[in-house]
């Protein structure tokens, strides 16, 4: 079981909050290997709203991966649909474990430097209790898994 504390992330104002915002968020430090290779470890966010863990291009120069090579999806958010390249990689979160993954990988989030760990790959794998009132999140191993088809 691991507990992560929810980091404050302040939004500047604007016409709809005049004084600012301070936003609650859950992230975790996560690394991506494939093939021997390691990537930088960056921080991804816990989004129950994404599909997919999808973290920004620049993993797949670090480990090598040519992206041509790679299978191309679409991923639709409050926004325009991004172009998303998926391949198998070992994902590790710290104070969680590794575990193999069918990730995206995102130009758009080049800019961002984090990831998303959404259901597919890391929400299905854990009993998650997000707890605003003690401003943390409890993670532990499921007893249920999903199965993953990329049919």
């Amino acid at each position: 079981m691991s507990v992560i504390p929810y980091t404050r992330h302040r939004v500047d104002p604007n016409p709809a909050f005049p004084c600012g915002e301070e936003i609650p968020r859950v992230l975790c430090w996560v690394g991506i290997k494939q093939g021997g290779k390691h990537s930088t470890v960056i921080q991804a966010m816990i989004d129950t709203g994404s599909d997919y863990c999808v973290f920004p291009a620049d993993v797949l120069d670090e480990l090598g991966i040519d992206k041509g090579s790679l299978p191309l999806g679409e991923i639709r958010g409050m926004g325009e649909a991004q172009n998303i390249y998926y391949a198998t990689v070992t994902l590790w979160v710290k104070d969680v474990g590794e575990w193999e993954v069918y990730a995206g990988f995102s130009e758009y989030l080049r800019i961002t430097g984090s990831g998303l760990l959404g259901f597919r790959g890391f929400l299905e794998r854990f009993k998650i209790v997000f707890d605003p009132s003690a401003s943390e999140v409890t993670i532990s191993p499921s007893e249920v898994g999903y199965a993953t088809s990329r049919s």
